[in-house]
């Protein structure tokens, strides 16, 4: 079992296909917070990549929203598609849900920015 965000800049795919490759049963579940579904925050923000330190400045409006969401579910079946058959799974779950439940169910049987910052 894998649980990932996949949100890796260097990718996840060599990894997982390796791991198909060579005959294991991959269950992957891809855990993201809910803000990156679907964010609740607008206007002038800084991002901060909690893994690397890593800031990006961007600008997010409520009129992004639907082009946003449209590439967050393009990504997410990006990820399911790297398992090529119905012997491995592919779960999405959002960050608010207990890990151990999470488990459970998987198991087989200041440019600009002013004071905003998220954190992801």
């Amino acid at each position: 079992m894998v649980l990932s965000d996949f949100l890796d800049p260097a990718g996840y795919e060599s990894g997982l296909t390796a791991l198909v490759g060579r005959g294991f049963q991959v269950d992957l579940v891809q855990i993201l917070a809910p803000d990156e579904i679907s964010p609740t925050t607008f206007g002038d923000l800084r991002l901060v990549d909690s893994e690397t330190g890593g800031q990006q400045e961007v600008t997010f409006g409520r009129y992004r929203m639907k082009a946003y969401q449209r590439t967050v579910q393009n990504y997410l079946q990006a990820v399911a598609r790297i398992l090529p058959s119905s012997r491995h799974q592919f779960l999405h779950r959002q960050l608010e849900h207990r890990f151990a439940g999470i488990a459970a169910q998987t198991t087989p049987a200041s440019g600009g920015c002013g004071d905003r910052e998220m954190h992801f």
